[in-house]
């Protein structure tokens, strides 16, 4: 199985049984590739990777989405994946913390890909994806926290209680974790 690690930079992606190609743009070390992740095309031929690693690196990025018709990441991520997953995982904006790096541009609600579904009517991808997995994840308080993940992971309607209510009442969901694969492939 081979592996993208897009923007893993400090904190890579690891996993004994892949091989994993490291992409980011202060790339250092072994099987790392330097590259912007906002430049498109990658410097991959199509359907290279089983899997793609994207571990909060698209809240950085300015063209995470399609807008104005440009070339959007969604789009090249799904043009060098095979047929494999799209591992997610982005800030929750319930938490204050997440909007105060100087770098992000954006959060994700567990919603935020329903926009590149097959049939969604408001497209921001030329290519569709399908949601395998979306969770809330709150990862402090140790087994309180598990909980919280728990009960608000049950069902959709728990999940969109979770982030409509509940965030404020524990200080927010860390992050949103999302499984894709691409649809038509």
């Amino acid at each position: 199985m081979v592996t993208l690690d897009i923007g893993g930079g400090t904190n890579p992606y690891q996993n004994k049984n892949e091989e994993i190609i490291h992409m980011d743009y202060y790339a250092k070390g072994d099987n790392y590739l330097k590259h912007d992740a906002e430049n498109i095309p990658y410097p991959f031929e199509e359907n290279s990777f089983d899997k793609i690693y994207a571990s909060h690196i698209l809240e950085h990025l300015q063209n995470l989405w399609m807008e104005r018709n440009k070339p959007c990441v969604l789009d090249e991520l799904w043009r060098v994946i095979k047929s494999g997953g799209l591992i997610i995982r982005m800030p929750h904006p319930s938490v204050c913390y997440n909007w105060a790096h100087p770098t992000h541009k954006r959060t994700a609600s567990v919603n935020s890909f329903s926009f590149v579904l097959p049939n969604s009517k408001e497209r921001y991808s030329v290519k569709s994806w399908i949601i395998i997995k979306k969770q809330l994840r709150y990862t402090r308080l140790g087994f309180f926290g598990k909980l919280i993940n728990k009960i608000f992971n049950r069902s959709e309607k728990m999940q969109y209680l979770g982030e409509r209510f509940f965030c404020y009442f524990v200080g927010g969901f860390d992050e949103v974790y999302f499984e894709l694969t691409p649809y038509g492939k």
